[in-house]
């Protein structure tokens, strides 16, 4: 028995089975049944040593009740349990050993008194032991079948101990009664409602029945005593040693129960709690007890049959009762597992997942509702047939090693589906020991949206890259076309009167203006660069732009106009704006080479209870969008125009600045008949005063002042001082941000107006203006940028902001900037743009 202890506690055995220490003890039991039978027969010296074989019995039991509690498959408080039962056994052992030696010795059936009270040795280890069942705080006394199990056993059990214990005692006539027989029934009385106790509230189905062997083994301890009691006289060897052998029998076989049950494989983790309470036989079994004392009271004729018949039909109410609340309860519980199968069912009629049993060799025995594709001879056949052929050796290898420790939790493979191969990820645990299963449980999940998603992931990563990169390619650009497009403006007012050199200088700006065109496009996608959202009229707007618009077109192309929302406002950006309306009239321009009409509608139309739209329609009748590359058509640089004819940053920087002002894009387009592209944008309230008014009257010269120049490209700050001192201002350079602060900050110096770029290495644009603004609170600023990806994420700029001045600009645009920045007022300006274009 010791030596299978260890390897047993480690590996749980596959099912039931007997150890080389049950063996032997069952074969010392049989032997030892067989020569007591033999008693008579046996010579001097085989009585004896039958007679000390019979402490044997105890021996195993101590060992095996010590087992359970060095049992390290077992919780810390149910080996306690054990320990303390070893213990009570031990004790059990050591009185009965001296009792037995004592009788043997003296040939006497009745023990001194001191006997008799280490008899009692045992009762408190006993108490002990099963106060310290662990106890399930979902039994309640509010359960009926808690309290009938109760009334059963309390009932039973003082029908017992009465009839062989207090009865017999008070029928003694030639023996008076001692202390030690009262106190030996009141510890007995004890030992049984521990047990009872225990029973009825363990947590712990296992030890439940361990503890309903151990009262079975009390109560034939106590019909024993009663044949002891009855007895005359007492040899070792006589038939009451086989009831005593009996009671370690017992104990024993609860001990291995324990110790066997513990090994048996189980379904998850320990065991679960099912919803109901289960007492064991224990109730049933004191039942029986006390139908067994009614047979005997029957067949010995004894006075006390009357009172016997009471108890057990009482006992038989109580039991009816106790069964029909069982049966109540089971009703209840099959109900919610039918609810719970339902439900269950539904589930898994709707899950999106492929859940498949497979049985130890490997073929399908189950497969959920979405495997619903598969006929009726694919539903039984081999699980391999369902995986690729490619994929089908490892998989099978990796389901086969599941329970390895170097198995990989999860294996991507590709499985057959209702339109091909689909590649899914999948999970096995293996349910072969567990009898409502008997196989493999494999859950599959189809990874097409997974990949889908992480493509839509890497291309917004690829986005994101490609933004920064062409917000800070434009950066640059714009400050090497400023300083172009500057210096080519001050050559040709220096020149103005060399013809062939304004020729020059004239390409020198077209070539630059066609660069700011494309660094505009680039800012626009990527939305690096500082936004003014105001509220915008939008038919206003589309009229003040619609001269420029048409010279975009060639003389076989009409620009047409319906612009039905007079008082329609939205907030956007003004140049960003007019850009979008460009790219869309350029584009359709180009989509109409034998030529056509170009057609923009702008309607105000309601979205919705709470919300309506401003809707504008840009509609051509050129040769259409092919329906193959339709959902391509936002995608950064692609272009279905010929090559040379386009960028295919145009519909991607539309779709990313009106999706910026919380519009969206809509394209309609039929191969031959022509595009339309709706932009939807939400309308807002209408200021009291719009950007696009005239004002009342012109100004007055500009008024010379001091400028603080701030940018930290040299040849850009170099021009810009240039033009600002031939317009008569005076000039503070400041080459970076920090340099700004420092000059900003001393009193002595007259700053009129601060002019700052925004991205610059350290200190940014933002940082300047947040410092100037509180160094010199009523001083006018104006921002001058190409790119500022710093400003993105962050506050709006402040109100002293004036003006934004895109890169590359040019000379009267930026001094009549300057000049209304500090009037006031604003210059005419012929309707030319603030970005210089």
């Amino acid at each position: 028995m010791n030596g299978s202890t260890t390897a047993s506690a480690r590996t749980p055995s596959a099912g039931f089975s007997l150890t080389l220490g049950d063996q032997a003890f069952l074969a010392f039991a049989a032997l030892y049944l067989l020569a007591l039978r033999m008693m008579a027969v046996l010579p001097p010296v085989a009585r004896d040593i039958v007679n000390v074989a019979f402490f044997g019995a105890a021996v195993f039991t101590i060992v095996a009740q010590w087992q359970n509690a060095d049992d390290p498959n077992l919780d810390p408080a149910t080996r306690r349990v054990w320990q303390w039962l070893a213990a009570a056994s031990g004790m059990l052992f050591v009185s009965g050993g001296t009792w037995t030696t004592w009788a043997a010795l003296h040939h006497q059936a009745v023990t001194p008194e001191w006997s008799d009270w280490l008899a009692l040795a045992y009762v408190p280890f006993a108490i002990v032991g099963y106060r310290l069942v662990p106890r399930d705080p979902r039994v309640s006394a509010r359960d009926p079948r808690v309290l009938l199990d109760i009334a059963l056993l309390v009932v039973g059990g003082v029908t017992l101990s009465w009839h062989f214990s207090v009865r017999l005692l008070l029928e003694r006539t030639n023996v008076p009664i001692r202390a030690v027989d009262v106190v030996n029934i009141i510890g007995d009385w004890a030992v049984y409602l521990g047990a009872a106790a225990a029973l009825i509230r363990s947590r712990s189905r296992i030890l439940r029945t361990a503890i309903s062997i151990n009262l079975a083994a009390h109560l034939f301890a106590t019909l024993s005593d009663y044949a002891w009691v009855n007895a005359t006289a007492y040899r070792p060897g006589d038939a009451i040693d086989a009831f005593w052998f009996g009671t370690w029998v017992l104990r024993w076989a609860a001990a291995r129960h324990q110790w066997h049950a513990g090994r048996r494989p189980r379904v998850g983790n320990g065991e679960r709690w099912d919803g109901t309470y289960r007492s064991g036989i224990a109730p049933t079994l004191v039942v029986a007890f006390t139908y067994t004392l009614l047979v005997k009271v029957v067949l010995t004729g004894d006075a006390d049959t009357r009172g016997i018949i009471i108890v057990a039909t009482l006992l038989t109410l109580l039991l009816l009762v106790r069964q029909r609340a069982e049966l109540t309860a089971n009703q209840s519980l099959s109900q919610t597992h039918v609810a719970l199968t339902r439900r269950f069912q539904t589930l898994l009629a709707n899950a999106s997942d492929y859940i498949i049993v497979i049985d130890p060799q490997l073929r399908l025995r189950w497969v959920s509702p979405s495997l619903g594709f598969l006929s009726a001879a694919e539903r039984v056949a081999p699980f391999a047939d369902l995986v690729h052929p490619d994929d089908r050796a490892f998989t099978l290898r990796w389901l086969v090693h599941s329970e390895s420790d170097e198995r990989a939790p999860s294996r991507q493979c590709r499985v057959r589906g209702a339109d091909g191969w689909m590649e899914v990820e999948l999970r096995v645990e293996d349910r072969r020991n567990d009898p409502s299963v008997g196989g493999f449980v494999i859950n599959g999940r189809d990874l097409a949206a997974e990949h889908a998603l992480e493509g839509r992931l890497r291309h917004a990563a690829k986005l994101t890259t490609l933004h920064d990169i062409a917000g800070r390619i434009a950066h640059a650009f714009n400050n090497l076309l400023a300083m172009i497009s500057g210096h080519a403006e001050l050559l040709a007012t220096d020149l103005a009167d060399d013809p062939s050199a304004s020729a020059d200088i004239a390409a020198i700006r077209a070539a630059a203006d066609r660069g700011a065109g494309i660094t505009r496009q680039l800012l626009g996608f990527t939305g690096s660069h500082v936004i003014q959202a105001v509220q915008l009229p939008v038919t206003a707007t589309i009229d003040a732009l619609a001269p420029a618009l048409v010279r975009t077109l060639p003389q076989n192309i009409r620009l047409d106009l319906a612009l039905n929302a007079p008082d329609a406002h939205v907030l956007f950006d003004r140049s960003q704006f007019e850009q979008v309306l460009l790219n869309l009239v350029i584009n359709a321009r180009d989509a109409m080479p034998k030529g056509g009409v170009i057609r923009i509608a702008a309607v105000a139309e309601l979205f919705d209870a709470d919300r309506d739209v401003v809707v504008i329609r840009v509609h051509d009748d050129g040769t259409g969008i092919p329906a193959e590359s339709l959902h391509h058509i936002f995608e950064p640089f692609f272009t279905t125009k010929a090559p040379g004819m386009g960028t295919g940053l145009g519909l991607a920087m539309v779709d990313t600045i009106v999706r910026r002002a919380s519009g969206r894009v809509a394209v309609e387009s039929t191969e031959g008949r022509g595009t339309t592209v709706s932009l939807h944008l939400p309308r807002t309230t209408a200021p009291a005063q719009t950007i696009l008014e005239a004002p009342t009257a012109p100004s007055a010269a500009p008024r010379r002042g001091t400028v603080l120049l701030v940018d930290d490209e040299t040849g850009v700050r170099r021009v810009s001082r240039r033009m600002l001192e031939r317009a008569g201002y005076a000039v503070i350079e400041a080459g970076g941000g920090a340099e700004a602060i420092a000059l900003a900050a001393q009193p002595e110096l007259a700053i009129d107006i601060l002019v700052t770029d925004m991205m610059m290495p350290d200190v940014s644009g933002h940082d300047v203006i947040e410092r100037f603004v509180t160094l010199r609170p009523a001083t006018p600023i104006i921002v001058v940028t190409g790119f500022a990806a710093e400003g993105i994420d962050q506050s709006p700029l402040d109100p002293a902001v004036k003006a934004i001045l895109a890169k590359p600009f040019n000379a009267k645009n930026f001094i009549r900037i300057v000049s209304a920045a500090l009037t006031g007022k604003d210059e005419p300006s012929d309707h030319e743009r603030s970005d210089g274009s």
